[in-house]
């Protein structure tokens, strides 16, 4: 017999206008302590808080962030893990966009704004354990 492992994948979304989700939360979750609206000028840097808890002490934990543009789908930004790797996607230059993994956090970063990075931003959950787990979200809302 082999050793099970499942993923599980948390989402937290801010949007112009407030979502709340309703979903299961047992034993890990994804969160924000900010403001329901964030609000900055072009030039501006702007900060999204994204925390996260998860009951187990094993496995990899990796944090995502996704950016989606109205009638778009989410692109993907960067990744960091709590091994230290991550990776930015190119469209997503870390000099613009960055975020730090310290366990409980992994706030986004995005520094000299322009008008087009007003969008709906997700921060996503995933962790990978030696039992099964389920799958949590959470919502809120966030406009540059």
């Amino acid at each position: 017999t082999g050793t099970q492992v499942q993923k599980t994948h948390k989402l937290s979304q801010w949007s112009l206008i407030q979502e709340q989700t309703d979903c299961l939360h047992l034993q890990d979750a994804v969160s924000e302590l900010q403001s329901v609206y964030v609000i900055a000028a072009e030039g501006d840097t702007v900060t999204l808080d994204c925390t996260f808890e998860t009951s187990y002490t094993t496995g990899q934990t990796t944090l995502f962030w996704y950016k989606q543009e109205v009638n778009g789908f989410p692109k993907y930004i960067l990744r960091r893990d709590t091994y230290g790797t991550g990776d930015n996607a190119l469209e997503f230059q870390k000099d613009r966009f960055d975020a730090e993994l310290n366990k409980p956090s992994v706030p986004l970063k995005i520094q000299k704004l322009h008008l087009s990075d007003s969008a709906v931003y997700y921060c996503a959950l995933s962790s990978t354990h030696i039992i099964s787990s389920s799958l949590y979200c959470s919502g809120r809302t966030l406009f540059i």
